[in-house]
């Protein structure tokens, strides 16, 4: 049985945070649903685990071998992942999964967030750095 990991993260914006996993994995798009009560988790075996979540990828979704992913509000109010073991490892769902997250995450809280005052966001590739970064127009 592989353990869940807590991944702790810096989220708090659960629409944001929803439509960052929703463009990371669309097809996770009808699971993207934020319960007040969190939900149970389970293993590949189909087997119950003591895992709660108020927002559910089930391991049918997530892929062959796969546990179910969750992520949960903590009592600080921080959006916390619950990912297998196997999951990071083996499907694609570890560390540099969490950081591609982490920066849709930012781009879609930037992008609301500037579009409420009439300006559009891209993120555009550098082309002397190679890194992506975020251009703002409208600016007053």
């Amino acid at each position: 049985m592989s353990m869940y990991v807590k991944v702790e993260t810096q989220f708090r914006d659960i629409p944001a945070l929803l439509v960052a996993l929703s463009d990371l994995c669309p097809k996770w798009a009808p699971y993207l649903l934020w319960s007040d009560q969190s939900r149970p988790m389970y293993g590949y075996h189909g087997d119950l685990r003591p895992e709660r979540a108020n927002v559910v990828i089930p391991r049918s979704v997530v892929g062959g071998a796969s546990n179910d992913i969750g992520f949960a509000k903590d009592e600080n109010g921080q959006i916390v992942a619950t990912i297998s073991e196997y999951d990071q490892r083996s499907g694609g769902y570890g560390q540099p999964w969490m950081v591609s997250l982490k920066k849709q995450y930012a781009y879609r809280v930037v992008q609301r967030d500037q579009s409420r005052r009439g300006r559009t966001v891209r993120m555009e590739r550098c082309a002397k750095t190679g890194k992506d970064q975020l251009v703002i127009e409208g600016i007053r």
